[in-house]
């Protein structure tokens, strides 16, 4: 939201707003996940036309923080997505066996 304000505005003012309703750790977090597919594709066609780095100029103002990982793929993650889909099949093969043995 801060980016779409900015687009008619400047970062700075937007942040100091921002500041009587979030912490800066909160913004920082905002920023640090503000990437890919993570941003709507008409904020970011819209930051593209303007032509200044607002993104960057956001973060400056923001903490530092290190980038928010959208998908993280694990053991776990894998094993368990296997898992889920292995007693999906099982759950559609015992309706169909009841179904059949209905019909």
């Amino acid at each position: 939201m801060m980016l779409v304000l900015a687009l008619r505005s400047d970062a700075e003012r937007v942040y100091a707003h921002a500041l009587n309703y979030f912490t800066e750790e909160e913004i920082a977090e905002g920023f640090a996940a503000a990437r890919g597919l993570a941003s709507p594709t008409q904020l970011r066609n819209d930051l593209k036309r303007d032509g200044r780095d607002l993104l960057a100029e956001c973060r400056r103002l923001a903490p530092a923080r290190e980038q928010v990982s959208i998908q993280r793929w694990s053991l776990r993650r894998v094993l368990l997505t296997l898992g889920v889909g292995i007693v999906g099949f099982l759950a559609v093969g015992m309706v169909l066996s009841n179904w059949n043995a209905f019909v």
